[in-house]
């Protein structure tokens, strides 16, 4: 592996792990009021934290999307696990669903960008159209 991808793996890396620890914290610290600017921002919240986290653990790891995005929909739990022991934040099963549905919506993106990069085989028939 030439050494500018190694570091660029390193750095991406090092982002997903500090990513994930920013992420637990501030999971678990006490909130104030916050206001409902969007119906569901909390929800929207999730899913957009777990889409950037699964697109960042992806390409850290490209060779183990699936690994990647079970080890989150076990990151989400766990998170919703430590809000439940805390005697200020409480676990919602909906914000877990949310977590998933950002992974999902992760793995799709991933999917199509996939398939579109892929380089299209004429067959002997497609002039046939």
């Amino acid at each position: 592996m030439p050494l500018r991808n190694r570091s660029g793996t390193v750095l991406l890396r090092a982002a997903f792990l500090g990513a994930l620890l920013m992420i637990f914290a501030l999971a678990l610290t006490p909130l104030g009021p916050v206001p409902d600017l969007v119906p569901s921002q909390d929800k929207l919240g999730h899913l957009a934290t777990f889409f950037g986290l699964s697109l960042l653990g992806f390409a850290a790891w490209p060779g183990r999307t699936p690994s990647v995005a079970l080890a989150l929909l076990a990151y989400g739990a766990l998170i919703e696990a430590g809000q439940a022991a805390t005697g200020y934040r409480h676990a919602e099963s909906l914000d877990w669903i949310a977590d998933a549905l950002g992974v999902a919506t992760a793995l799709a993106v991933r999917a199509f960008w996939l398939v579109r990069r892929r380089p299209h085989r004429f067959g002997a028939n497609d002039h046939l159209g």
